[in-house]
């Protein structure tokens, strides 16, 4: 389960990443 969360939050922090990258 914490690895699963921890995915998440790492793929969430990669799409902030190219949104503020396009921005």
């Amino acid at each position: 389960m914490a690895k699963l969360t921890k995915k998440m939050k790492a793929i969430k922090a990669g799409v902030d990443s190219t949104k503020a990258y396009e921005i």
